[in-house]
């Protein structure tokens, strides 16, 4: 039930013909909220019966025409503005460890728009890699409680076979 139905008060033709002008003349093509009061409103006005009447006229009309093809000059005004896709490097510039590098920056940076958004974009990965990594902790979660200079000098101990590790 519509918020028109609920309070009493029927659709005003206004809102129909706007309906008819968005949507159509066929009822399951127009809001589901305002169908039942629309279609209410049809039934008892000769205003909102002719312009429904008009509306399923436009709709047979454009129904039965058939859109004419492009002409060749449209086409290739279409296909003239259209954007670029990645372009291929020449045949030999992959083959080289430079030109691969360049493929790959040409890429980039075509993608993303230019040197700077991609400059920027690399730029925001990297901090937040470096972030991530500050993040993430360094020891186990073990129950050990020894500190990271002990363990250290315990690895280079171990390193020179110190007496202190005489069981290895």
């Amino acid at each position: 039930m519509s918020e028109r139905e609920r309070h009493g008060r029927p659709m005003p033709i206004d809102r129909f013909a706007a309906i008819l002008d968005a949507y159509g003349a066929e009822p399951p093509r127009w809001p589901t909220a305002e169908r039942a009061a629309a279609q209410s409103l049809l039934a008892v006005s000769p205003e909102a019966q002719a312009l429904h009447a008009s509306a399923a006229r436009l709709d047979r009309l454009l129904t039965a025409s058939v859109a004419p093809a492009p002409s060749a000059a449209v086409r290739a005004a279409i296909l003239q503005a259209a954007p670029r896709g990645i372009q291929a490097p020449p045949s030999g510039a992959v083959e080289t460890l430079r030109g691969l590098w360049q493929a790959l920056l040409g890429t980039l940076t075509g993608e993303l728009g230019g040197w700077r958004p991609a400059g920027a974009a690399l730029g925001v990965a990297l901090l937040l890699g470096v972030a991530a990594g500050g993040t993430v902790g360094t020891q186990s979660s073990g129950t050990r409680s020894t500190t990271a200079a002990e363990e250290s000098v315990d690895f280079v101990q171990l390193a020179l076979f110190d007496d202190a590790y005489a069981e290895f």
